[in-house]
């Protein structure tokens, strides 16, 4: 053969593993071509031509197929002559490469002693996204180039990446400059956005590990804390750097100069975490484990107002602005396995300050500690709380604290006596747990001005609903004056009792029961309060209230007590009349029924029947002696003065009556007297504190 000589045929071959190869041959002195190459082997298929040159020694292939393992040819390129310069054009369908199947990939290849270069790549992504751009990789394995990512649907192909996709993340277009070596890619000026986020930064990749530094100029940090719950890049990567977001969001909480410092391999470490939040500031680290639960962390919060933290609030939860504009600050640290976390926590709020240190079982979850709240002064601790000058602006229900609005308040304003619940200082100690159902203070010593009382109190659920149970005992027990109007839900959320016990009780300030035991219990639609004994002097006070709920229907009250050996001295009633009895030994028994919003409603209201016997007394506001003086006078003065003042000693005192929308009418009334006897008859009107009676008289 010479220079001349030309070679033509067909080739036809048949390799093992059912693959096969043909193509039309043609050689001569200037190189061999192959045309009409057909190539396949199971679900790979190759077609195009091919052309080895000889002088200079070169190799280009145009190829269009699919099946093509990628990672296959991987490993046959050490077997590639280094010396042969090579040209190849790839335009393939369904190509897989680390394991993934892509729909396509388009590229020319071109090699030579120089290095690598890879021009106009295209490979089809799932959810028809793409990954574009130019590469050179030099003799020592050196990377340059430029690397675009286009996501229509990111969700779609995060999926199809077997990867949970971020929220809110739905598209993405990303470019990037490449740099580093073959085996630690280096992406650097990357550039574009992910959703509606800008996104800038750097990306170095190495084998089971990549580090990065991001910054966004928005971020929803929920979104991404659960995606990194999902375990996303698996425990065989391990992912280190920084993150940056000019302005961020976290639920409700809108922060801005958010940045952190984190480490994400077999457990998630944020190493440092800060950020401006609503003119303050927050910081912290905290530490996760595999299950993505705290094993250490560490916290602090300092806000000039606490006010903008009551979205975090469930809501059904309404506090008082006053009470959230002060200033917060918060220090919070934690430590120890996922099912025994030690906590410790001290927050301040305006002059409130309150610890904590539960252990906490994340596991369950589950806590119980001790905790403490102190303020200097508990008349002002509850003026935030909502109530004012002894007038409550609290729904004074379980399950409802915070419902009231700004109402009107009977109470003086400048009146010490009836500032609830008096001077001193508010401070609660108490062991506290709380579980899945579950929830209470099961330890708790509690004083506040001249209220003083521990016990517990216990909150669980199930599916009929809340159960409260516990015990209070008191030294004193100190209750607010009624407010003017009280705002009540139409049923309760919680069923159960409550014990109580007391050396004393206090209304408004005032000493109105000694020892008293009872109990106040609850259903969804109505409130009990039971005493069993309540002592006033020397004598004592037994019976029952009760306040029925209806959402439809002004909320309904029924009472019957039972008053025996009572000292009439001892008495502190809220209500005053013309006239009364300032000693004395009494006995009474009352069936009342009322109605309506309000002390006021309820005086209006009132229906029902009522007994009083006394015995060696006093009645204040009418005078028998003076009345029998009087009359015994000639020329008779005016009786005005011994029917309206003056008092009257007495031997015994009965009176019976009937009342009805707040007007009482006396069905008995006689005194027996040294200075004679009074009986009466006629009307007391309870709402108006007003009497209309006819009054007979024997004198002595």
């Amino acid at each position: 053969m010479n220079a001349q000589s030309e070679l033509a045929g067909q080739l036809n071959l048949a390799l093992p593993g059912h693959a096969s190869v043909s193509a039309q041959i043609s050689a001569n002195a200037n190189g061999i071509s192959a045309e009409d190459i057909s190539a396949s082997q199971d679900k790979l298929a190759l077609h195009g031509t091919a052309h080895l040159a000889f002088a200079p020694l070169g190799l280009r292939a145009d190829l269009t197929g699919q099946g093509l393992d990628l990672d296959q040819l991987t490993k046959l390129s050490p077997l590639w002559p280094g010396g042969l310069a090579t040209e190849l054009h790839l335009d393939a369908a369904n190509v897989s490469l680390a394991g993934r199947s892509f729909p396509a990939l388009r590229a020319t290849l071109k090699t030579s002693p120089a290095g690598s270069a890879v021009s106009g790549l295209t490979l089809g992504l799932p959810g028809g996204a793409s990954l574009s751009g130019d590469l050179t990789i030099s003799p020592n394995q050196d990377l340059s180039g430029r690397l675009s990512l286009a996501a229509p649907d990111l969700t779609a192909l995060a999926s199809g990446l077997g990867l949970p996709a971020v929220p809110g993340w739905t598209s993405a277009s990303l470019q990037a400059q490449l740099g580093g070596t073959r085996d630690a890619p280096d992406l650097t000026d990357i550039t574009g956005t992910l959703g509606a986020d800008h996104v800038n930064g750097r990306v170095v990749l190495s084998a089971g590990h990549a580090a990065f530094r991001l910054a966004f100029d928005q971020l929803d940090l929920a979104s991404l804390a659960a995606w990194l719950a999902q375990r996303p890049l698996g425990g065989g990567v391990s992912v280190a750097g920084e993150l940056t977001a000019a302005h961020a969001v976290a639920g409700p909480l809108k922060l801005s100069n958010l940045f952190i410092d984190a480490d994400m391999g077999a457990q998630l470490d944020i190493r440092r975490a800060t950020a401006s939040l609503y003119g303050g500031i927050a910081n912290g680290s905290v530490t996760l484990d595999r299950d993505f639960k705290v094993t250490s962390a560490h916290a602090v919060l300092d806000l000039p107002s606490a006010a903008p933290l009551a979205a975090l609030l469930p809501q059904d939860v309404k506090l008082p602005a006053e009470l959230l504009r002060p200033h917060l600050s918060l220090v919070l640290a934690a430590a120890g396995p996922p099912n025994a976390l030690s906590t410790s926590a001290v927050a301040t709020l305006g002059d409130f300050t309150l610890t904590a240190a539960p252990v906490i079982d994340l596991t369950k979850p589950s806590a119980a500690g001790a905790l403490s709240l102190r303020h200097p002064d508990a008349i002002a601790a509850l003026k935030l709380l909502g109530l004012r000058g002894g007038c409550s602006r609290m729904a004074p229900l379980p399950g409802y604290p915070f419902q009231g609005g700004s109402l009107p308040c009977s109470a003086g304003v400048n009146d010490p006596g009836l500032a609830f619940p008096g001077p001193g200082a508010l401070a609660l100690r108490a062991r506290f747990s709380a579980a899945p159902g579950s929830a209470g203070l099961n330890d708790f010593v509690l004083s506040a001005g001249q209220l003083n009382a521990s016990g517990q109190i216990m909150l669980t659920q199930d599916k009929s609903g809340g159960k409260l149970s516990g015990q209070i005992d008191a030294g004193t027990l100190a209750l607010p004056k009624l407010p003017a109007s009280l705002q009540m839900p139409g049923s309760l959320p919680v069923s159960g009792q409550i014990a109580l016990k007391a050396n004393q009780v206090l209304y408004a300030g005032t000493p109105v029961f000694g020892a008293t035991a009872g109990t106040l219990s609850f259903a969804p639609d109505q409130a009990r309060l039971t005493l069993d004994d309540a002592a006033i002097g020397t004598g004592k006070l037994s019976g029952s209230a009760t306040l029925k709920l209806d959402p439809k229907a002004p909320p309904a009250l029924s009472a019957k007590f039972l008053a025996d050996g009572i000292d009439a001295g001892a008495l502190a009633l809220p209500q005053s009349f013309p006239l009364t009895l300032t000693s004395g030994q009494l006995s009474a028994t009352a069936s009342l029924t009322a109605s309506g919003y309000s002390a006021k409603t309820w005086a209006a209201t009132l229906g029902g029947s009522a007994t009083i016997t006394a015995s060696n007394g006093t009645l204040s506001g009418l005078s028998l002696p003076d009345l029998a003086s009087a009359l015994s006078t000639t020329p008779r003065p005016a009786l005005s003065k011994s029917l309206s003042g003056g008092t009257t000693p007495f031997a015994t005192l009965s009176l019976a009556a009937t009342i009805a929308q707040g007007n009482c009418t006396l069905t008995q009334a006689q005194l027996t007297a040294p200075a004679g006897t009074l009986a009466a008859s006629g009307t007391i009107d309870l709402f108006e504190s007003t009497l209309a009676l006819k009054l007979g008289a024997t004198l002595r």
